[in-house]
This record gives C-alpha cells, sequence and structure tokens, in this order.
C-alpha cells in the first residue's frame, strides 16, 4: 500500500440502474473527474448491468472491474479480496443506499481506509473511516455520535461536480438572456413525471391560451437520463403535442442547456447543485426521503422552490407551481442573484486534500 505518494489510487464500489437511478454513479464520475487532474486513478467496481451507463457517458474517467453476474452482496468482498491485488489501492469509496453498516464491516478486512457517500444516516453510519455528506445540513445529522473516530467530510466546503459544471464554456448569463424552460426528472424519473407534467402543460395551454396566463410559446426542453425507460412514449407525445419540445435522451451537455434556462424544473436531488453552479432557478420536485432536509434548507435559503411528492403526486398542482414561477420575474431574479453568489467552487480540491490526507495517516 502507498502512503506519502503523490499518485492516489481508489476502489470505486457504485452502481446504476432504473431502481437505484444514476446519481451515486454521477457523483463518483464528478470525484474521479477531479481525481484524474490530482494524479489520483480510480477503479469502479460495478454489476455487469451497471454498464451501459457508465459507457454511455463521453465524459467518463475512471478504470472499471465488473463483478460476476449474481454474486450476492455479502460475497463481494471475499470475491475483491481474491481477485483484485488490494495493494494497488489506496482507499476503498462505496457510494449506495444498498450498502449497509454489515457491508462496512466486511469492508475494513481489506485493510485499506474506507470512505464512504452518505446522504442521511438514517442507519447511523458506523466502522467507516471517512463520511462525505455534501448537504448543507449534514452537521445536523449527528455523524460524530455515531461515527465518532471517522473524518468527517460535511456540508459545501466539500461538494464535487463534474467538470462541465466547474469548467463552464460559457459565462453565466444574466436572467434576462435566459429563454428557456427546461425539464429534467433524474436519470431514471422513477416516478415517471416528465411525461404527465408535459401533458398538464398542454392541457393549460389550451385552457389558457385566451388569457394569455401560459406565457411560455419557446420550444421546451426536456433532458431524459441514460435510465430513463418511456423514450417511445415520450416520442409519440411530442410528435402529437401542440407545445414544441426538444427532447435530449442521455444528454451530454447539460450545463449548457442549463445556463440557457430561465426556469428549469427537476429532481431534487444532485442535479440541484449543478443548477445552482450555473445559477439557474428551479422548482426541485422532492420523490425521497433522503432529498427532503437539503431541499428544503435549499429552499429557505433562498436558492430554489421546492415541491414535495413524496406521500403523494400532484400532476396538476406541479404544472401550477410552474406556471405561477414562471411569471414571477422577482422571485427568479433572487434565486438566480442567490445561487450566483453562494456556490462554492473548490469542493473537488478540499474533499482531495482530505482523501489523501488520511491515506498518508491510516493505520493497519
Amino acid at each position: 500500500m502507498a502512503v506519502g505518494k503523490v499518485v492516489m489510487n481508489i476502489l470505486c464500489r457504485v452502481d446504476a440502474s432504473f431502481g437505484l437511478g444514476t446519481g451515486h454513479l454521477m457523483r463518483c464520475l464528478a470525484l474521479s473527474q477531479a481525481g484524474a487532474i490530482e494524479s489520483i486513478t480510480t477503479t469502479f467496481l460495478i454489476q455487469p448491468s451497471s454498464l451501459e451507463y457508465c459507457m454511455s457517458r463521453e465524459d467518463w474517467v475512471g478504470k472499471i472491474v465488473i463483478l460476476p453476474e449474481s454474486l450476492p452482496q455479502e460475497d463481494e468482498i471475499f470475491w475483491i479480496k481474491n481477485n483484485l491485488n488490494l495493494n494497488e489501492y489506496d482507499l476503498f469509496l462505496v457510494d449506495g443506499y444498498q450498502f449497509l453498516n454489515a457491508y462496512n464491516l466486511q469492508s475494513k478486512t481489506m485493510m485499506m481506509p474506507l470512505v464512504i457517500f452518505d446522504d442521511y444516516n438514517d442507519e447511523g453510519v458506523s466502522d467507516v473511516d471517512m463520511i462525505i455528506n455534501s448537504s448543507s445540513h449534514a452537521v445536523n445529522l449527528g455523524y460524530e455520535k455515531t461515527s465518532e473516530k471517522a473524518l468527517l467530510a460535511l456540508g459545501e466546503k466539500y461538494r464535487i461536480l463534474r467538470q462541465e459544471f466547474t469548467q463552464l464554456k460559457l459565462p453565466i448569463p444574466s436572467m434576462g438572456e435566459r429563454t428557456s424552460l427546461t425539464i429534467i426528472m433524474g436519470g431514471s424519473d422513477s416516478l415517471k413525471l416528465t411525461l404527465p407534467l408535459l401533458k398538464e402543460l398542454e392541457l393549460k395551454k389550451l385552457a389558457l391560451r385566451e388569457f394569455q396566463q401560459l406565457n411560455i410559446e419557446l420550444p421546451i426542453n426536456v433532458i431524459t437520463g441514460s435510465a430513463y425507460k418511456d423514450v417511445s412514449l415520450l416520442s409519440d407525445f411530442i410528435q402529437s403535442s401542440e407545445l414544441t419540445i426538444n427532447h435530449y435522451h442521455n444528454c451530454q451537455n447539460v450545463a449548457e442547456h442549463f445556463l440557457q434556462s430561465k426556469l428549469v424544473v427537476s429532481a431534487a436531488g444532485g442535479c440541484q447543485f449543478e443548477l445552482s453552479a450555473c445559477a439557474t432557478p428551479s422548482l426541485l420536485v422532492v420523490v425521497a426521503d433522503n432529498q427532503f432536509a437539503t431541499t428544503r434548507q435549499a429552499e429557505r435559503l433562498g436558492a430554489c422552490k421546492m415541491i414535495d411528492f413524496r406521500d403523494r403526486v400532484d400532476i396538476e398542482l406541479l404544472g401550477d407551481q410552474l406556471i405561477e414561477l414562471w411569471n414571477d420575474n422577482k422571485c427568479l431574479e433572487k434565486i438566480h442573484l442567490y445561487t450566483k453568489s453562494a456556490y462554492a467552487s473548490h469542493g473537488s480540491e478540499n474533499l482531495i486534500q482530505l482523501m489523501r490526507s488520511l491515506s498518508e495517516s491510516y493505520e493497519y
């Protein structure tokens, strides 16, 4: 195991799927991209079904090792120890809600620092050496009690984004230069919100046309992720719709669309930090418990507007709030100015520095 070297190697266990979404993979990819600049190599350890999501990325950075088909999770660490040369790696990074404390405990037998991405400490994270949670409320989740010995990378200071958002190709435009409405409901759109929302907007356009209350005449940009399953249904609707819609599936230049957007309607999650990097106003739809606290805090700070769909999906309400916010230029301007001033751009450097420190000081 290399200690004190400039070069560092990370073994990263993560997956993507329709059920899991792609958010975990994307933030590990963001770390891999940032690490490559700092002489860090990341090897992604994935299930076979995750490979298509990795290979669909034009911005992919990192090596890939594929686990055997149908390997039980409880046997993964045994397989890793018997099939990989662990002396090549300095850290074991794990990201995914399916990996619980029992997995952490097994991972410790690999005799290297265990680093995890966590979002809400619901199980009481234990048996880890470092915890990463870049949400603004992370300091309130009690990690210092459940993981007394762990190194804690908490809050915006350790927020990492993919390179397209940290190295924007275009300057951040003012609100007066933005014209687009963009809808992006996550890598898989697990609640299938995209198509119903478009249908609701079409109904409202027809109902409100004579009053000109909808006021969305420009093309609507719809971005779907690589795990989205209803591409053909969406395409059929777009062809027959009275709305003008541009559809971008598995989009590789999301930042450019965000920079052009007056408003983005998005599933809450990692996307909200990408929106902040572009100073783009957003209406965030909370679809899971782990998204709620972070998104509510962001709304309180003035970084977005939020709607909670954890208990009940109300597409009509979402359409109403979208239209109201679209027409509230003062509110949009406030969100734009807040996110433009509050975005922290050095999260990856801070996180990498902390990971290097852990690797160099780790005692076996």
